[in-house]
């Protein structure tokens, strides 16, 4: 599931994009913008969850634990 929101870049400091959005202040790394990126632009925001991904994570923890509880 993907959700997109706006924002607009506030300032640059130290390597970070400080943007702005209806939610609050987000630090973006500024090689994630695009070179002419500049304050005052609108940008758009997108994040996405990794389903499999994240499953595959609970799946070796879980695997983990296991075998942690088995050595007991």
């Amino acid at each position: 599931m993907m959700k997109k929101t706006k924002g607009t870049i506030d300032r640059f400091d130290e390597g970070f994009a400080v943007v702005s959005t209806e939610f609050g202040s987000v630090n973006m790394p500024k090689d994630m913008l695009p070179d002419t990126a500049k304050t005052g632009d609108v940008i758009y925001l997108e994040v996405a969850s990794e389903e499999e991904a994240s499953r595959n994570r609970e799946e070796l923890a879980q695997s983990l634990l296991n075998e942690v509880l088995k050595e007991e």
